[in-house]
């Protein structure tokens, strides 16, 4: 994913330029669809209407477009909310301490301690409603100051 903003919803937004080529798109709409609400493709006419077959109906789409120098971007479709997410996807943005603490605090956490980090998502997936997971994940997320890679 290029972009990703999180506020209410975790969004995310893929770019595909001239340069660019579609054959990781699929999988990369698979995968977004387990875990964001909403999702984006920024795109040029070279690639719009190919790429209009790989993505489903709920993400938006937009042209991006350049004339001396300036580049625009224009609406070509609106998007919707993703009505697919999976809890145990959305568990597995939290790092294994994160979820540990989640479950702790709801007193979830026995026989984990030394399990690997599936089964701590797991719990977490089968113990939250998805709309408190999603709530959740949002907070760890924007919480986070020490992102592997950089900040």
């Amino acid at each position: 994913m290029d972009v990703a903003v999180i506020n209410g919803d975790i969004s995310g937004f893929e770019i595909k330029s001239d340069e660019d080529k579609l054959a990781r798109l699929a999988g990369q709409v698979d995968m977004y669809g387990r875990v964001l609400d909403r999702a984006a493709l920024v795109t040029t006419d070279r690639y719009v209407a190919a790429a209009l077959t790989l993505i489903p109906a709920w993400w938006s789409v937009w042209i991006a477009k350049q004339d001396n120098g300036i580049v625009a971007l224009a609406n070509l479709r609106a998007g919707h909310r993703n009505a697919s997410v999976e809890p145990f996807a959305v568990a597995q943005l939290l790092w294994r301490e994160e979820a540990m603490a989640e479950l702790r605090a709801r007193e979830l956490h026995r026989g984990l301690s030394g399990v690997r980090r599936w089964f701590v998502w797991q719990r977490l997936a089968e113990s939250v409603e998805l709309e408190e997971l999603q709530a959740i994940v949002r907070g760890a997320l924007r919480a986070r100051r020490n992102w592997p890679g950089g900040q």
